[in-house]
């Protein structure tokens, strides 16, 4: 999220998390499913970047209003952060028993 509030677009905002969390996964697939579930997503959410602006002014929609409504941008890495937090914290119950 930080990355794409600095960069101001999707590619940038992708590069600096790569280089910021690239081994801190297993594997380049899981990277991959990371980066894409959330950089990729919340570059979207960011009113000032590209990945949100453009297709905002393409449409002429009011900015509060697209953005409230894009609850799949929103609905994604919150996925992925809670099912990752509930396969953690699964994991530290199996691995005290």
């Amino acid at each position: 999220m930080f990355t794409a509030i600095i960069s101001c677009n999707q590619t940038l905002a992708i590069m600096l998390a790569h280089r910021l969390c690239s081994d801190l996964d297993q594997s380049a697939d899981d990277h991959a499913l990371d980066l894409e579930d959330s950089v990729v997503l919340v570059a979207g959410l960011v009113p000032w970047s590209i990945a949100g602006a453009v297709p905002l002014a393409s449409m002429g929609a009011p900015v509060a209003a697209s953005m409230a409504l894009a609850i799949y941008l929103y609905a994604v890495p919150a996925w992925r952060l809670l099912s990752g937090w509930f396969a953690a914290r699964g994991q530290a119950r199996c691995a005290a028993r």
